[in-house]
């Protein structure tokens, strides 16, 4: 069965990521596009025959070919954005961050129990091939007591001179562009909560600047700590996931990427390296199949609500931990601006 997606936002993710992968993708069909005005939705949607533009979200949201909605708008715009779209009994696939507050996040998680729709976060790297492997041998036990994981995801390229630009819409941008998938990967490869975080950043301390690199440490529940690396201003990133475990590291080369997807997994222990065989796939795409079964079927998705609501938690004690020089007790702090 395929289901009648509806977009909005028309900036660069869009089309540079999901418009293509949501073509990919079996079970979904591109049915409207919601812009800021209505030239922009109709500028992207006469490039896709047959989908309607929309410039009023409460257009789109009321549309009856629509029975998913997938949020790609300015940070600050997701909690409103998606609660109305909740509100309209659609299901909901909303980009991170969930939202720039936790109380944000809550509206959301409670929105959609009471209206009983679907909500999923765009943690693209969840179905990203190489790192569900490295999740599977994780659980499975072959990689034995985790000692220490890392993430780095950073670019080296100047912030666009758009929404990004503005921490009071964006957030700080490293963490909220990049930094936000390798602590989400981290918590879902270790399976466990992250109980206290510590920082510190170049810039984006404060509602007026960006951040062009941020550093966070992480302590898990059971005391294990974790690493994650982001910023704007890094050439030649290696932009990598590193588990290191009592029985084996491994070493997810490249994958924290958008598209093409890319990455490698190799496995070293007492006997030495080698690469496990794992054919890449566009993430996003199976993303999006992932939720369309979560819809239809009811499948585990693996990025919920909750998941969202975690990583919003996290996000602000990080912000909190850079600006204050301090070690911050997740579930501490609420806001990320203001």
């Amino acid at each position: 069965m395929e289901l009648g997606w509806g977009i909005i936002g028309t900036g660069y993710h869009v089309r540079a990521n999901m418009l293509s992968s949501l073509a990919e993708a079996k079970s979904a069909r591109v049915k409207a596009i919601c812009g800021s005005s209505q030239e922009k939705a109709e500028e992207l949607a006469a490039e896709h025959p047959g989908v309607k533009a929309y410039a009023r979200v409460e257009d789109l949201a009321a549309d009856p070919d629509v029975q998913v909605v997938y949020i790609a708008t300015p940070n600050h715009l997701h909690v409103p954005h998606g609660v109305l779209s909740i509100q309209a009994k659609k299901h909901l696939l909303l980009e991170k961050p969930m939202a720039l507050s936790v109380d944000g996040a809550h509206k959301l998680v409670e929105a959609a129990k009471k209206n009983q729709v679907k909500l999923g976060i765009g943690f693209h790297l969840r179905h990203h091939p190489v790192l569900q492997a490295a999740r599977e041998m994780i659980a499975a036990g072959e990689v034995g007591d985790i000692v220490f994981c890392s993430a780095q995801f950073a670019m080296d390229f100047p912030w666009r001179d758009n929404w990004w630009s503005n921490p009071l819409f964006a957030g700080p941008a490293s963490l909220m562009g990049m930094g936000v998938h390798g602590l989400d990967t981290l918590s879902w490869l270790k399976g466990q909560e992250v109980v206290e975080v510590a920082a510190m950043a170049r810039g984006g301390t404060d509602n007026r600047s960006l951040n062009t690199l941020f550093s966070l440490l992480m302590t898990f529940r059971d005391g294990t700590q974790a690493a994650v690396v982001c910023g704007s201003e890094i050439p030649h990133s290696r932009n990598d996931v590193l588990v290191y475990g009592s029985k084996l590291r491994l070493h997810a080369e490249g994958a924290m990427t958008m598209l093409p997807p890319q990455g490698r997994l190799f496995l070293t222990d007492r006997q030495g390296t080698r690469e496990a065989e794992i054919a890449l796939q566009n993430p996003y795409a199976r993303e999006i199949e992932a939720f369309s079964a979560h819809v239809l079927e009811g499948a585990e998705f693996h990025a919920d609500g909750l998941d969202g609501h975690k990583s919003v938690e996290i996000t602000c004690a990080a912000i909190e931990a850079a600006r204050s020089r301090r070690t911050v007790k997740v579930g501490e702090v609420l806001r990320l601006t203001g």
